[in-house]
């Protein structure tokens, strides 16, 4: 097809798609840091709020399936999220889940594997595919050098694939040069190949993240992310982790200093979200929202609760996730609800069903209905 000027200028931007954009766009990007910079815990905390549609800091979110394959520790991934899910206030119904990887990820059936059932939960869900996270590239490739093109190529390749399939963003894990920490480990093709780029350091309690390449866009951001100590219990066992608290940018430089914007999604502004989100497109009356977040908030002074709805609700408007004002409320993001209105006993308690240990363990388990997939050797 011939495009003249007239229709490059009137085509959505592709500056601003993608899971988080302006951080992570459509395509392939790569978070980059040493051991110890706290990759895990921060694609962990960006998988649970793209899930939920919730704002990464400054950044908004493409609300969608997000789906993490964990090349390294399928278990402690799970137990991750399903900590940062308990942490944020989230239903265990929020569509994020993890999967081991179905063979090496340089293997031509790998792309083929994880999009066909990637695709049949999002089917059944009817939701789109937003994020798909491999945790870490050298393990996917289970010893196979990265030095060489072929391999780091191959693995770029299928998770481009992965992404353009399932119109939808891929986060690869990775971990930085030795000779260079300030570059992608291995061969040149990873960073070639890449959309964007993020170099992530550890700084004392908290990580701080750069954008060493944007492509379409402008790199040089650079996002603090700060942690708290999270527990929860899972199968009996106290679960003990550490979740994403806080999410602050600097506009630009080396530095995490100085004036930040900084939104933290409560329990409370996600409990009203959600609220929202299951009476449906809307807009509502603000008093019928107020009522059901007032049950929900359980056992709290009227002027507790009236305190923490208008907080709840003067933040999600901020954030552009709904929209308030003239007596109603009503969801902007175009997000399908996440969850069905909670039932009197649990909005009796004010927890719902957040003490129920999550249905993670495989991305099927997101939908109970549907058994759990088998990965054979060829789809």
């Amino acid at each position: 097809m011939i495009r003249f000027p007239m229709d490059v200028v009137a085509r959505p931007s592709s500056r601003i798609s993608g899971a988080v954009p302006g951080l992570i766009p459509s395509g392939l990007t790569v978070l980059f840091g040493e051991t110890g910079a706290r990759k895990t815990f921060t694609s962990v905390g960006i998988a649970v709020r793209v899930a939920a549609g919730l704002p990464f800091g400054p950044y908004p979110t493409s609300h969608g399936l997000v789906v993490i394959i964990a090349a390294e520790d399928v278990g402690g991934v799970e137990d991750r999220v399903a900590v940062a899910v308990h942490g944020l206030g989230l239903p265990d119904t929020l569509p994020v889940g993890v999967m081991a990887p179905p063979c090496r990820a340089d293997q031509p059936r790998f792309a083929d594997a994880v999009i066909a059932s990637v695709r049949m939960v999002a089917e059944v869900r009817e939701l789109p595919v937003a994020l798909v996270v491999l945790d870490t590239l050298a393990a996917s490739v289970d010893g196979l050098s990265l030095n060489e093109d072929s391999t780091a190529g191959a693995v770029a390749g299928a998770m481009h694939r992965i992404a353009r399939e399932l119109k939808c963003s891929a986060l690869v894990l990775h971990h930085p040069g030795k000779g260079d920490p300030r570059r992608e480990r291995g061969s040149q093709v990873i960073r070639d190949r890449a959309d964007a780029a993020i170099r992530l350091e550890a700084r004392g309690a908290a990580s701080v993240a750069t954008v060493e390449k944007m492509r379409n866009g402008r790199a040089g951001s650079v996002v603090t992310v700060d942690f708290e100590p999270a527990s929860r219990l899972i199968a009996g066992e106290t679960v003990e982790t550490l979740i994403v608290s806080r999410i602050c940018e600097a506009a630009e430089s080396g530095t995490h200093q100085g004036d930040r914007r900084d939104i933290r999604p409560s329990k409370d502004m996600s409990l009203v979200l959600e609220i929202i989100r299951a009476a449906g497109p809307g807009p509502h009356h603000d008093g019928d929202i107020r009522a059901s977040a007032y049950v929900a908030f359980g056992e709290r002074s009227t002027a507790a609760k009236k305190k923490a709805f208008q907080r709840s609700i003067r933040a999600l408007a901020d954030s552009g996730l709904i929209e308030a004002g003239h007596g109603t409320v009503r969801d902007t993001s175009g997000h399908v609800p996440l969850m069905s209105p909670p039932s009197k006993a649990a909005t009796d308690r004010g927890t719902g069903d957040r003490d129920i240990p999550p249905p993670l363990g495989g991305v099927s388990r997101l939908v109970p209905s549907v058994p759990m997939l088998k990965l054979p050797d060829a789809l």
